[in-house]
């Protein structure tokens, strides 16, 4: 028990110190890091579907449970659009649909040894022209 205690000690003192240092990457918060064969890969924060949730709650003055089930019911609506294989479309953001990729042989990158691919559906996402725009202006980007 008392081992585990002093893990536990340990990380929240690591924990600490990173906070007080600061961002360790200049240009963005950077808050994890991974171990990824021998190299540390920086990960920003990013957003999830709970801060999406929070935000449209707070600017529609939604509760957050009736915030959660709309996105749900988007996100669901658009999940099955595409399995149906029609094309989503939203305006001023973007449209989604399902490509097929055809069967083809690959090789293993460790042995070298040829292996089959098998035919699959992927989602191919195309940004619209207001989308790319609100992207790459910064003064957009800083609201």
């Amino acid at each position: 028990m008392e081992r585990l205690l002093n893990k536990h000690e340990h990380a929240l003192r690591a924990n600490a110190k990173k906070k007080e240092a600061g961002a360790q990457h200049p240009e963005r918060d950077v808050q994890c890091r991974y171990r990824d064969s021998q190299k540390q890969v920086l990960m920003a924060d990013r957003m999830r579907k709970i801060e999406i949730v929070n935000r449209i709650a707070a600017e529609t003055g939604l509760t957050k449970v009736k915030a959660e089930e709309a996105v749900d019911a988007i996100l669901e609506e658009i999940k099955d659009g595409l399995q149906r294989g029609e094309p989503v479309t939203l305006r001023r953001f973007g449209s989604l649909q399902v490509r097929e990729k055809r069967a083809r042989m690959g090789r293993n990158p460790n042995t070298g040894e040829e292996a089959g691919i098998p035919a699959r559906r992927i989602v191919r996402f195309k940004s619209g022209k207001h989308f790319k725009e609100a992207v790459n202006d910064s003064s957009y980007a800083q609201r």
